[in-house]
C-alpha cells in the first residue's frame, strides 16, 4: 500500500499543531507572573471538559491501540469486561480520593503521604516508584508506535522515536500544563477520528458488522461472562473486573495534578466521571476494531500471525491497515491515533515527573530562588526526563514480546501496592509510617516476584485457534482482496518474506516459507507445584494482590509498632468511607466505624471554592492553617 499525500498531510498537521500549542501558551503567559503554580497547575483555572479529556488521553497511549485489538484477535473479548471495574474505580475515586486531595490543594500527590504519616521516607518511596513507572511507561509508549510506522511506511524506528520525543519536549517545556491539556484534547480528537475511520472502512471490507459478529462468535471470540472463580485463569469476568478496579491510575500524579488544576471540587468530580465515560467509549471502539481484524482474516482463512507473515503481534494492526485498507487517509488515521496517543501519554508523564521531583525533593533546597528561577528548574527537569525516556525507548528495541502485555504487567506490579499505601493512609487512622512503608515495599517485592516467575514459566500461553488453510504456500497464492507490495524481515529464525502483486489475483513469492507450527494454540501448562501455581495467578490480578498485601501487612506492622497509641490524624486527611457507604446505619454504629475520627458534615463544602495558596497543604478548615509536613520540620 502506498502512503498518499493526505496521509503525510495529516502527519505534518499533528506535529505542527502540537508544537504550535506550546508556542501559543508560552506567548499567552508572557505577561503573567512566571510561577511554578502557573506552569505545573495552569494557575488552577483549567476547564472541566479539557481536563477530563486530558486525563483520558494520558491513560490511553498508542500502545493501547496496538495491543487491545490483538487481545481480541488472539484470545477473545473476555479481557474487555475489565473496563467495567476500571470505570467504577474512576467514579469511586471521584467521590472519595478527589475531594481529599482537592481540599489539600496538593501539587504532588505524595504531599498527602507526608502530611498523613509525617514521614519523608513514605513520601520518597511513593515518589521514586511513581517516577520509575512513568519513565519506563513513557519509553515503551515512544517505542511501540515506532514499530507500526516501520511496518506501514518504512520509517526507521530510531527516527520515529526521535521525532515523537522532540515534539513532546518542545510543547511540554514551552507551554506547561495548559499546553499539555489542550494538546491532549487535540490528540484525543485525532485518536477517536482515526479509530472510527479504520473501524468503518474495515467493516466495509468484511461486508457488515453483523458479518463481523457472526464470524467472531462462530470462532469463540465473543465471550464476556466466564464466571469461573479460578484465579489461575488468564482472564475471566471476576479476574478482569476485580483486577482493573484495584489500580492506582485513579490516584496517579497525572490524574490528581489535573483534577486539582480545576477551580472547584464539583468540576474536579465531573472531570473524573466524564473520563470514565470516555474510557468506556474507547473500549467499545477498540474491541470492535479487534473483531473486525479477526473477521477479515477468518473470512479469507489466513492468519498472518500463525503463517508468520508478520514477525510478532505488535505488527498485526499496522499490517492489516497497510495491506487491507489501501485508501487515502487511512494510513494518516493511523498516524493520528499513534502519534496522538504517544504524545499525550509522554507529555503528561514528563510534566508530572517534573512536578514530583520539584515538589517532593528539590523545592526545600531552592525555596530562596525567585519564581522565574523555580519555573526554569522545572523546565530543565522535563528535558532531563525526556532524554531518559528516549533512552528507555531505544533500549526497548532489544526486548521481544507483546508490548501491550509488557505495559500491563509492569503497571500491575507497581500500581497495586501504591494504591494500598494510599488506602492505609485514608481509611485506617491507626496506620503509621512504619506500616505504610513496610507494606508498600514488601507488597511491591512480592508482586515483582510473582511476575518474574510467570514470565519464566509462561503458564498462560493458550490462544484461540485460527486458520492458515488458504495462505496456500504450495501454489503461491494469497487471498488478499487488495494489491500491495511489501517486504518484511522477521526476527531471528523468521525468514525474510517478499511479496509482489499483479492484478486481482496476487502472486506471492515466499522464500523458504513454511506455516508456523500451532504453538500459539497449545493448551496452558499444568503444574502441580504450589510455587508454580502461585506463578500461574493471572497477571490481571497482580494489582489486586499487591493492594491487599500492602494493606494487610501495613495494618499488622502498624498494630505492632504502636499504631493504636499514636495521635489521631486530622479528619481532613481521612476519607469518611463508612459514613458515605453506610449512611443508613445508626450513628452509634457509625461512630465505631470511624475509629475515633469525628468528621464535619460540611467538610467538602468548606473548601469548595477556597482560593488556593501556593505551597500550603490545608487541614480542611476555613482558617487556612497549613498542615506541617516533614519538609517543614527539617
Amino acid at each position: 500500500m502506498d502512503t498518499h499525500g493526505v496521509d503525510y498531510a495529516i502527519f505534518v498537521v499533528i506535529l505542527v499543531v502540537s508544537i504550535g500549542m506550546g508556542f501559543f501558551h508560552a506567548w499567552r503567559a508572557r505577561k503573567k507572573k512566571d510561577t511554578t503554580n502557573e506552569f505545573l497547575m495552569g494557575d488552577r483555572k483549567m476547564g472541566t471538559v479539557p481536563v477530563a479529556v486530558s486525563i483520558f488521553a494520558s491513560v490511553v497511549s498508542g500502545t493501547i491501540f496496538l495491543g487491545y485489538p490483538v487481545e481480541m484477535y488472539t484470545r477473545g473479548t473476555q479481557f474487555s469486561i475489565g473496563v467495567v471495574g476500571l470505570a467504577l474505580s474512576w467514579v469511586f475515586s471521584a467521590f472519595t480520593f478527589v475531594p481529599l486531595f482537592y481540599r489539600l490543594r496538593v501539587i504532588s500527590v505524595f504531599e498527602y503521604l507526608d502530611a498523613r504519616f509525617q514521614s519523608k521516607y513514605v513520601r520518597l518511596y511513593g515518589s521514586i516508584i511513581t517516577l520509575l513507572i512513568m519513565t519506563l511507561h513513557s519509553g515503551v509508549a515512544l517505542y511501540g508506535p515506532s514499530v507500526a510506522f516501520q511496518v506501514t511506511n518504512g520509517f526507521p524506528v530510531w527516527l520515529s522515536i526521535v521525532i515523537s520525543s522532540t515534539v513532546t519536549l518542545v510543547y511540554t517545556t514551552l507551554g506547561g500544563m495548559k499546553a499539555v491539556v489542550y494538546t491532549d484534547v487535540f490528540h484525543a480528537s485525532c485518536m477517536f477520528a482515526g479509530i472510527i475511520a479504520i473501524l468503518v472502512q474495515g467493516t466495509r471490507e468484511v461486508g457488515s458488522f453483523s458479518r463481523v459478529w457472526e464470524l467472531s462468535n462462530r470462532d469463540g471470540r465473543i465471550q464476556f461472562f466466564n464466571f469461573d472463580p479460578n484465579p489461575t485463569l488468564r482472564t475471566s469476568f471476576w479476574i478482569n473486573v476485580i483486577g482493573s478496579s484495584f489500580t492506582s491510575f485513579t490516584i496517579s500524579q497525572p490524574t490528581i495534578q489535573r483534577t486539582c488544576s480545576l477551580s472547584s471540587l464539583t468540576k474536579a468530580k465531573w472531570s473524573m466521571v466524564m473520563n470514565a465515560v470516555l474510557i468506556l467509549l474507547n473500549n467499545m471502539l477498540l474491541v470492535s476494531v479487534g473483531l473486525v481484524i479477526y473477521a477479515y482474516y477468518a473470512n479469507i482463512e489466513c492468519d498472518p500471525l500463525q503463517a508468520k507473515l508478520i514477525a510478532n503481534q505488535n505488527q498485526l494492526v499496522p499490517y492489516f491497515i497497510r495491506n487491507c485498507l489501501n485508501y487515502p487517509g487511512i494510513s494518516g488515521a493511523l498516524f493520528g491515533i499513534l502519534f496522538g496517543g504517544t504524545l499525550s501519554t509522554v507529555s503528561s508523564n514528563l510534566n508530572s515527573s517534573a512536578a514530583i521531583v520539584w515538589q517532593d525533593i528539590l523545592k526545600h533546597f531552592f525555596e530562596h530562588l525567585s519564581e522565574t528561577r523555580k519555573t526554569l528548574i522545572t523546565k530543565i527537569l522535563i528535558i532531563i526526563f525526556g532524554i531518559i525516556s528516549t533512552a528507555v525507548a531505544f533500549a526497548a528495541r532489544n526486548v521481544h514480546g507483546h508490548v501491550f502485555q509488557m505495559v500491563i504487567t509492569f503497571l500491575s506490579t507497581f500500581s497495586g501496592p501504591m494504591l494500598g499505601v494510599f488506602l492505609l493512609g485514608a481509611l485506617f487512622p491507626f496506620a503509621n509510617s512504619k506500616g505504610a512503608l513496610t507494606g508498600g515495599v514488601v507488597a511491591t517485592g512480592f508482586s515483582a516476584w510473582i511476575v518474574m516467575g510467570s514470565l519464566i514459566y509462561n503458564p498462560h500461553d493458550k490462544t484461540l485457534p485460527t486458520s492458515v488453510e488458504k495462505c496456500n504456500a504450495t501454489n503461491g497464492t494469497f487471498p488478499s482482496p487488495r494489491n500491495y507490495t511489501y517486504f518484511l524481515r522477521g526476527h531471528d529464525e523468521s525468514p525474510s518474506i517478499s511479496f509482489s502483486t499483479d492484478g486481482i489475483n496476487e502472486s506471492v513469492l515466499l522464500m523458504n516459507w513454511t506455516p508456523a507450527p500451532p504453538s500459539e494454540n497449545r493448551e496452558s501448562k499444568s503444574y502441580s507445584s504450589p510455587l508454580i501455581r502461585l506463578y500461574s495467578i493471572s497477571v490481571y490480578l497482580i494489582s489486586f494482590v499487591g493492594t491487599v498485601n500492602c494493606v494487610v501487612i501495613g495494618l499488622i506492622v502498624s498494630l505492632f509498632t504502636g499504631g493504636r497509641r499514636q495521635l489521631k490524624p486530622d479528619a481532613s486527611l481521612m476519607i469518611p468511607l463508612f459514613d458515605r457507604i453506610c449512611c443508613y446505619l445508626p450513628d452509634c454504629i457509625r461512630r465505631h466505624l470511624r475509629c475515633g475520627i469525628e468528621y464535619r458534615e460540611n467538610e467538602s463544602a468548606s473548601t469548595e471554592n477556597v482560593p488556593p495558596k501556593e505551597g500550603a497543604v490545608y487541614d480542611g478548615s476555613t482558617t487556612d492553617k497549613p498542615i506541617e509536613t516533614s519538609n517543614d520540620r527539617l
